[in-house]
């Protein structure tokens, strides 16, 4: 889990993209399994406002993680990256997929890329 109590700004924004995740995940459900009348509007609804927010949080992580700038370690290869090689200093020039590491990166099953160590509990 990553030491979100390191970085309280952080916490309060993971909290929040979680209760949008739950929220269109919950609205997806009434559209697939319970077939509610206006969910898949509901749905759209709810995926813009998470979509949105999500820009958010990448920018938010980028700024927080930017200020240290912590290798980035490939748990495939066992390889460290230079966080200016690898990432940058501007969010604005990140590729999409990098924007979204960002979530990844703070996430507990986050996947191959991670900070080091010492940034998890």
């Amino acid at each position: 889990m990553f030491k979100f109590n390191n970085f309280p700004e952080l916490q309060i924004f993971h909290e929040k993209y979680l209760n949008h995740e739950y929220s269109t995940t919950k609205a997806l459900i009434d559209v697939v399994d319970k077939k509610i009348k206006g969910a898949q509007e509901r749905f759209a609804r709810k995926m813009s406002l998470e979509e949105k927010f999500l820009l958010i949080y990448e920018r938010k992580i980028f700024e927080e993680l930017v200020k240290y700038k912590p290798n980035i370690i490939n748990l495939r290869t066992n390889t460290h990256n230079l966080w200016d090689d690898f990432i940058g200093s501007s969010f604005d020039n990140l590729p999409e997929k990098k924007k979204f590491l960002m979530v990844l990166l703070v996430e507990e099953s986050g996947g191959v890329f991670r900070l080091p160590p010492d940034y998890y509990e």
